[in-house]
């Protein structure tokens, strides 16, 4: 091309060296289309195995998606489970203890929180159930104890009360003069005795009463009775008692019958008076009574 350019100085020359470069252009437009075909293909090769392969990651990524929320479904199951059963098994044990039975235990086996919450209640429940037995020997004791002292206290009462009786009676027959007249003096003082023999011997009914209460073997008689009668029985017994410390005594009940046991109603009314008259040093003491209802 060199040699032809020097050489042009002709049209000829030009024409040949015209018709060379348009070949050669020609030749490097074909050459140029070539690659760009080539390279167009080998693009669409890349691109349909990119495609490929986006395909296949995205099909094998649903797959692991699903499979993962399968896991989660049975473990969420199986914790929910878990949960259920050890919540049951609390309730379950707790309402066994509330109605006394402290050998009620939780055995939960999760290897979480809720074994340890059980383990703590077992612990718990183990020292109410230890406490609980010891508490019970201490109270069974107890009764015995107390069920010894009131048999003790019921067969003292009674020996007490058996030579009273008899000196009670020998007081009176004394009083009426049956063993001998009586001076003045005398017959104040066996007055004052047998006054204080009478007392000591109720005294002694009310711990035996006491007594018979407490075990349980207290009868009632009860019948229809006039509470004026019995409150003036009791006003009689203790008026002169009540005289000696200047203390006016007397009873306001009016004609009222009721159903009770007259010799219960007379108990409660001589100890009612008999305090009144033991911590009153002078004024009055007055038995009323009032119906309310039926």
């Amino acid at each position: 091309e060199i040699e032809l350019e020097k050489e042009a100085g002709s049209e000829e020359k030009l024409f040949l060296l015209r018709e060379l470069q348009e070949r050669r252009i020609a030749h490097l437009l074909a050459t140029s289309q070539s690659v760009t075909s080539e390279t167009t293909r080998l693009k669409e090769r890349a691109f349909a195995r990119l495609n490929s392969a986006y395909a296949t990651n995205k099909s094998t990524s649903i797959l692991l998606t699903l499979i993962l929320l399968a896991v989660t479904a049975l473990v969420s199951v199986k914790v929910s489970r878990d949960i259920k059963t050890s919540i049951s098994m609390l309730i379950e044990a707790n309402e066994e203890a509330t109605q006394g039975n402290f050998k009620a235990r939780a055995h939960i086996r999760t290897g979480d929180e809720f074994q340890k919450l059980g383990k703590a209640f077992n612990l718990y429940m183990g020292t109410i159930e230890k406490k609980s037995s010891q508490l019970l020997r201490t109270i069974e004791r107890l009764k015995k104890s107390d069920k010894a002292n009131r048999q003790m206290f019921l067969n003292t009462s009674h020996e007490l009360k058996t030579p009273i009786t008899p000196i009670i009676i020998q007081a009176e027959l004394l009083k009426k003069g049956k063993l001998g007249k009586l001076s003045a003096k005398q017959n104040e003082s066996v007055t004052i005795m047998l006054r204080n023999m009478k007392r000591l011997d109720s005294l002694i009914s009310d711990i035996l009463e006491v007594s018979r209460v407490q075990a349980g073997s207290i009868n009632l008689n009860a019948s229809e009775n006039n509470l004026r009668t019995i409150a003036a029985e009791v006003v009689k017994r203790f008026k002169q008692l009540a005289a000696q410390k200047k203390i006016s005594l007397s009873s306001k009940i009016p004609e009222m019958k009721a159903y009770c046991d007259p010799n219960r109603i007379e108990e409660v009314l001589t100890n009612l008076v008999d305090n009144a008259i033991k911590f009153t040093s002078q004024g009055r003491i007055t038995i009323s009574a009032v119906k309310r209802g039926n």
